[in-house]
């Protein structure tokens, strides 16, 4: 499924790895940091796009401006309001996202401690949270997780804000999960885009109009609420260009995502979100 032609969706990178990737054995288990690397893309259409499972209904997606939106429908169901702590002591939530059976996507801000320069070593996600704090389903994160080296280095920080998780358990074939889909330029430019997470009074969402400011960030006058870090920033199909990252303003009204590139897709084929 092509939505644009120079569109490089639903796409697996398969160069070989030269870093060695840490096993979960139960609990949580950080993989060893990636480094970039270019690599050749091959069209691989079948694994990155949006699944919905059978019992759950669809939305439509119109381009109006919203607040709150359902979460349990999909593709809000693939959205998880994530409860985070580390080992400093710190706890924060933020949000996060499936994007295949079994991986899930955020920021790396959203599992790093920044005051203690600690990562996270207990996470429960909640998917379909209703602002009364009722779920459809939760799940004690056992797994595997990567960030990149750069996100380490201040002057990298912004473009390599982003983090992702291969689960131990097919999560995703409960709530389902987004297709990710990697856009030129050219085709980012001038795009409507939703953003959501999970902020104050549940799960909300904005819809807004995208800007793209380097390789690795894209703009977009969208609202955002504290909480929103990690959420996804998606069209109208479910699938996601990018991961919410960051604001500027003094209402939130624009925001920064962190792209998906080919060298982010290229490191999570090799470490198994998609097979």
């Amino acid at each position: 499924m092509f939505r644009k032609p120079l569109a490089l969706c639903i796409v697996l990178l398969m160069c070989i790895s030269a870093l060695s990737l840490a096993h979960a054995q139960g609990g949580i288990v950080q993989g060893t940091p990636r480094t970039p690397g270019d690599a050749e893309i091959p069209e691989m259409t079948d694994l990155l796009e949006p699944k919905v499972p059978e019992n759950i209904q669809k939305v439509v997606i119109r381009d109006d401006n919203r607040t709150s939106v359902n979460p349990r429908e999909h593709p809000y169901t693939a959205i998880a309001l994530l409860s985070v702590s580390a080992p400093c002591g710190c706890s924060w939530e933020t949000t996060g996202f499936m994007v295949s059976s079994r991986g899930m996507l955020t920021s790396a801000n959203s599992i790093y401690c920044d005051t203690h320069k600690k990562f996270f070593d207990a996470m429960t996600a909640y998917f379909g949270v209703t602002p009364s704090g009722e779920y459809y389903y939760k799940y004690n994160v056992n797994g595997t997780y990567w960030y990149f080296d750069k996100f380490l280095n201040p002057k990298d920080e912004a473009d390599w804000d982003v983090a992702y998780l291969l689960l131990d358990e097919a999560v995703g074939d409960i709530v389902g999960n987004f297709g990710l889909c990697i856009l030129s330029d050219y085709d980012l430019g001038m795009e409507w885009v939703e953003v959501a997470g999970y902020g104050a009074g549940g799960l909300k969402s904005d819809l807004g109009i995208t800007e793209v400011l380097s390789e690795y960030l894209v703009g977009y006058d969208a609202d955002t609420a504290d909480g929103y870090l990690g959420g996804p920033v998606f069209d109208k199909d479910g699938y996601v260009y990018a991961v919410n990252t960051a604001f500027s303003g003094t209402n939130r009204d624009f925001n920064v995502g962190r792209r998906i590139t080919d060298d982010l897709a290229n490191a999570m084929f090799e470490d198994g979100l998609f097979r």
